[in-house]
């Protein structure tokens, strides 16, 4: 089954003031990490961003959201249309200590299921999912209905929601879940160093 890794990089960072994904993480851009961590489980990797020409220097493929002003939703789907892969798994371009490991566990457990979901401190994670082609007809009904949210979107799905506490160590659950919106949290990297 051929499988894909997406970082969503759509975002505006209004909270954090400047392009999260940009942030420097010792010497290298947030993105840089996310992109080489993922990609060891995921070869085949893309970049959904709505300013494409800002992360050309990663060498990867880069989309457009075909649903403007719509979410992480609008992501998943330009993913999809733009790549042929049967499985897609999500990144968000604020997570900077993502592990391989998390993914590979998850990608494992897909089953018959349409996403796969890990629950890290009681707490869903859908933006670390994983999701199969076979949930698109939904995404776009959600899209064209304007249902961004992406609670709704999963409430129609067969999902496999995956406690992770006790599966994975802890040391990689913290930093894999660690994200960065304001700039208190990315105050905070040094401790994830």
């Amino acid at each position: 089954m051929k499988k894909a890794g997406v970082i969503l990089a759509g975002g505006k960072s209004s909270r954090m003031g400047e392009n999260k994904a940009l942030l420097p993480i010792g010497e290298r851009p947030a993105i840089s990490l996310i992109a080489e961590e993922l990609q060891k489980s995921f070869p085949e990797t893309i970049i959904i961003a709505n300013q494409p020409e800002v992360f050309e220097f990663l060498g990867l493929p880069i989309f457009m959201d075909r649903y403007q002003e719509a979410g992480p939703l609008a992501g998943l789907e330009a993913a999809f249309s733009y790549d042929d892969s049967s499985m897609l798994s999500l990144t968000g371009c604020d997570m900077p200590f993502i592990s391989h490991e998390v993914y590979d566990y998850l990608a494992n457990q897909m089953d018959e299921y349409e996403a796969v979901i890990p629950i890290f401190k009681n707490r869903i994670q859908p933006l670390s999912g994983i999701y199969h082609r076979k949930s698109l007809e939904k995404l776009r009904a959600c899209l064209d209905g304007k249902q961004y949210k992406v609670k709704q979107f999963l409430d129609q799905l067969k999902v496999n929601y995956l406690e992770l506490d006790g599966q994975i160590p802890e040391a990689i659950l913290s930093r894999h879940f660690f994200n960065m919106n304001y700039r208190e949290e990315y105050e905070q990297i040094e401790n994830f160093m």
